[in-house]
């Protein structure tokens, strides 16, 4: 089996925080007395982003439990995610290869690289103060509280976000599409932290989707704008949609 680089489709646009946001950054080398539930920050301007990895992962989580087998695999392999190679979340997210390489189990398996890129999200603020969140919990037999501070992005914060899908294959058009599935699933789900007790509600938004054909890198081709999207629901997902991106 052959694959070939087509062309890369660049999806950006902002990532709304609807709610209070806590990624968790590392505690080392905080003061006595200092914050111990601190969000990740951007070491150079000390703001704080949303890292590639944490948005990836959430999605592949949440497209993998949309499909039977996928979520079989996560269940079976006790929540590590699945290494299948041939279920949608894989083809999009990747895979690692299997323990056993054999010709039998890689027959039905993405061949090539990954076909999603995730950028690392940036602030649009130059500035930007953070929030405590205070909680507490109440033992129910002894009624001692367990107060603690969370520190969070407030709402209304703005992200720059950036993802490049690469098609090889006839298949990845339509697989883009879950692609869009799966940050839906997110804009209904939480992202971060304490995502069930109202934290990390997020929205994408004032989307832009560019394609850059092979000839864009090779022979100085034009991009083609596929279209300015102010939500999700905006992206058509019919079969008109994928002709016109082919």
């Amino acid at each position: 089996m052959t694959i070939q680089f087509q062309a890369n489709f660049l999806l950006r646009g902002i990532i709304s925080c609807e709610t209070g946001l806590h990624i968790g950054g590392t505690s080392e080398g905080i003061e006595i007395g200092g914050l111990e539930n601190i969000v990740i920050r951007d070491p150079k301007t000390d703001l704080p982003f949303i890292p590639g990895s944490s948005l990836k992962g959430k999605m592949r989580t949440l497209l993998e439990l949309s499909y039977k087998g996928s979520s079989e695999n996560i269940i079976n392999s006790k929540g590590d995610p699945c290494k299948c190679g041939k279920c949608i979340p894989c083809k999009i997210f990747g895979s690692s290869a299997p323990d056993n390489k054999t010709s039998k189990e890689d027959n039905g398996r993405q061949h090539g690289p990954t076909r999603l890129v995730v950028r690392d999200s940036f602030t649009t603020a130059n500035d930007l103060e953070t929030e405590l969140k205070s909680e507490n919990t109440i033992n129910r037999i002894t009624s001692e509280a367990n107060p603690r501070n969370m520190e969070r992005v407030p709402r209304g914060t703005e992200f720059k976000f950036e993802m490049i899908f690469s098609i090889y294959e006839e298949e990845d058009y339509s697989n883009f599409l879950k692609l869009l599935d799966s940050m839906k699933l997110l804009e209904d789900s939480y992202l971060g932290g304490s995502g069930t007790r109202g934290y990390g509600q997020i929205q994408f938004k004032n989307i832009s989707f560019l394609k850059r054909s092979v000839e864009y890198y090779t022979s100085n081709a034009e991009e083609r704008k596929i279209g300015d999207f102010d939500t999700l629901s905006d992206i058509p997902k019919d079969n008109e949609f994928l002709i016109r991106i082919k």
